[in-house]
């Protein structure tokens, strides 16, 4: 193919977007403008070189890649004079541009609205499939094809997108990149957001690939001795066997009965977790420790139920973690992250929907703000927190204090504003770093504030179980995923019960459905509190938006209020912890009493509460002087049978210790499913 075919078949393909991440959307513009006024001209049109001349300026094609295309401009990169010849060159070619009258900003480059965008992008998408291993590891080098198989393969399918509409576009969620392909091989990816990483370019390769059913290519064997660099450490293996005996000797030994050579242990493995890449195993296994401490120095804190929990859900990870390693997997979710890091961002913008303060059990306290991600459609943070023992940091006063970026006068001054962050470091978990190289520019309100958020609102209460579907117990933790928005028809009146230390807010849907929003008292939510409760002379009125976190519970769903958007309203949005006027102070009001524990089980189904007080009581006594299960096990599994609880009838008897864990997990799920 000649360099004026290959360079008209990216122009096929070419649109706005594309040459937005080619450059940015105000050289586009700038582009368009000076082409009104001046035109380009072809200078030079051979098999080597296609040379296009515009504002004084020499544009030369010869690559074949749109994206590599040079100018004689001082400026770096892709420059206005590259775009406009871009947007020149279907007339140049003799090809037809495609543009709608009359509008000039619907422009788009090349012929793409004449080829069927459907065939055109299954055939981009058939090129990427066709490209050969052996050039995406000389694209990245060895380490980086390493690095992007273990990324795609750890993803399991879940965290990489193919899409895209007139050429494939395929995005990634963490580490934060996109990539377009208009053909040209690996060289014609172009990033939404500066320049691809070889790395994040073979990744998304093989993610194409996994897509569309094609295998990965095994990296090549490190040259570090026989063993091939598929094989993972034998020392994994060796922990993860050690892990589940040392689960099953303590139900052996009894719950009671445990010394201090176990809590060694635990405390060992946990180190050799940790040395092994498996931190969240580590994790586990230290709260192991910590609890058979406070059992042998009979602490008040020492509960043997979440102790007999925690032992199952050890045995389960470390038996998952066993099943993945036979397929040559380490799959992030139950390997663990040892640190959460940041990656680049580029530049995000957001809306700002408002902050809290809290207080951890740990002994820290913060603020948290939340923010919609105008590009990726989700919820991202930030928090700022310190050890309570930090005297001077307020998570109040917090709110009113500069930063946390530069460029931003305070966290209040973000909420129900947009703004745009300039390299911008996130998380895998939508954290934002605060970094000092972060800087945060306050843009002005487009009037599309609510109504973006109004597209994504959820006015059907039927809806919720299907959003807040319940997740494994071995699935990673993703709690920015249970925020949402939420439109109720009606706000009922908000009730404080004084016994249990909690404000409870109806909202009502269209159908009549009740969701329940729930706040409970402490000084960090004594203002939101107070708020809710002076909303009662002038309830909102229907249509206004409310950002809240959904979090199951053994009693239902329960919605944590944080903040409400009104279309009319000046300001936007009502922080509901900072805004207005609140009935209450901080201090607890004279009618509060100490709050009353509530019991996490009241909700389960009676069967599966019986089968985990039998279980417990086992768990306790120990194993080892049983011998034979106890007669209600059989009674319990056929009624676990009549109730659809099948997975109990695979364990055949609970005799071993192996297998009452496996028991003791199913309970722990099957709450979980049943909410």
């Amino acid at each position: 193919m000649s360099l004026r075919q290959t360079l008209s078949a990216q122009l096929a393909h070419c649109d706005d977007e594309a040459l937005v991440a080619l450059a940015n959307r105000g050289l586009l513009r700038r582009a368009r403008k000076d082409l009104e006024s001046q035109s380009a001209e072809l200078l030079e049109d051979d098999d080597n070189a296609l040379v296009v001349g515009f504002a004084g300026q020499r544009i030369r094609f010869a690559s074949g890649v749109l994206a590599q295309a040079q100018c004689s401009c001082p400026a770096s990169g892709v420059c206005q004079h590259i775009i406009a010849a871009i947007l020149s060159l279907p007339a140049l070619l003799g090809e037809t541009a495609s543009s709608e009258a009359g509008d000039a900003d619907t422009h788009t480059a090349g012929t793409a609205e004449s080829v069927d965008a459907e065939a055109a992008r299954a055939a981009l998408y058939a090129e990427l499939l066709a490209i050969e291993p052996e050039a995406l590891r000389r694209h990245a080098g060895t380490a980086g094809y390493r690095w992007a198989h273990q990324f795609v393969l750890d993803l399991d399918g879940d965290g990489i997108v193919c899409g895209g509409e007139r050429h494939p576009l395929i995005s990634c969620a963490h580490p934060r990149f996109a990539l377009r392909y208009l053909g040209g091989g690996l060289d014609g990816l172009i990033a939404d957001s500066g320049q691809p990483q070889p790395k994040h370019v073979v990744a998304a390769v093989l993610a194409c690939w996994q897509a569309h059913g094609q295998a990965l290519p095994a990296p090549p064997a490190a040259r570090t001795g026989s063993r091939s660099s598929s094989d993972e450490p034998p020392a994994r293996a060796t922990l993860r066997e050690q892990v589940r005996r040392l689960c099953a000797e303590c139900v052996e030994l009894g719950l009671t009965h445990l010394s201090p050579g176990i809590h060694e242990r635990c405390a060992t493995l946990a180190v050799g977790a940790q040395g092994c890449g498996y931190p969240r195993l580590a994790r586990l296994l230290r709260r192991l420790a910590d609890q058979v401490e406070a059992l042998l120095e009979r602490s008040a804190g020492a509960d043997t139920q979440r102790l007999c929990d925690e032992l199952a859900l050890a045995y389960a990870l470390a038996a998952a973690l066993d099943a993945a390693a036979a397929e040559g997997r380490t799959p992030v979710h139950l390997a663990g992250r040892s640190r959460e890091g940041y990656a680049e961002g580029g530049r995000l913008e957001l809306l700002g929907l408002g902050a809290w303060p809290w207080r951890a059990a740990s002994g820290y306290v913060g603020l948290t703000l939340l923010f919609w991600d105008l590009q990726a459609g989700e919820f991202l943070s930030c928090t700022d927190a310190r050890p309570q023992s930090l005297h001077g940091f307020d998570p109040r006063a917090r709110h009113g204090q500069p930063g946390p970026w530069h460029g931003l006068g305070s966290p209040a001054q973000a909420a129900g504003r947009r703004l745009a962050l300039a390299n911008a470091a996130l998380s895998a978990s939508g954290r934002l770093s605060a970094a000092d190289s972060v800087h945060a520019t306050l843009l002005a309100n487009d009037g599309q504030f609510f109504e973006t958020l109004a597209a994504v609102a959820v006015d059907d209460w039927a809806q919720l179980a299907e959003r807040q579907a319940p997740r494994s117990l071995l699935a990673g933790d993703s709690p920015l995923q249970d925020w949402l928005v939420l439109r109720p028809a009606q706000f009922g009146a908000a009730e404080f019960d004084s016994a249990r230390q909690t404000l409870s807010w109806p909202l009502l849907d269209a159908s009549g459905r009740t969701l329940l929003a729930e706040i409970a008292y402490d000084a960090c939510t004594a203002h939101a509190i107070g708020r809710i409760e002076a909303l009662a002379t002038q309830p909102p009125p229907a249509g206004t938006l409310l950002i809240a976190q959904l979090r199951r519970t053994a009693a239902g769903l329960l919605a944590a209020p944080l903040s409400l958007l009104r279309a009319d309203a000046a300001p936007l949005l009502d922080e509901l912890h900072f805004s207005g006027q609140s009935s209450r102070r901080s201090a607890a009001p004279a009618e509060t009493v100490d709050r009353v524990a509530e019991d996490p089980e009241a909700g389960l189904p009676a069967l599966l509460r019986e089968i985990r007080e039998l279980l417990l009581g086992r768990a306790e006594r120990g194993l080892a002087a049983e011998s034979a299960p106890p007669g209600a096990w059989p009674s319990l599994c056929s009624r676990a049978r009549d109730e659809g609880l099948d997975a109990f009838l695979r364990l055949a008897e609970t005799g071993r210790a192996e297998q009452m864990l496996r028991a003791q997990f199913l309970c722990m799920q099957y709450a979980r499913l049943l909410g």
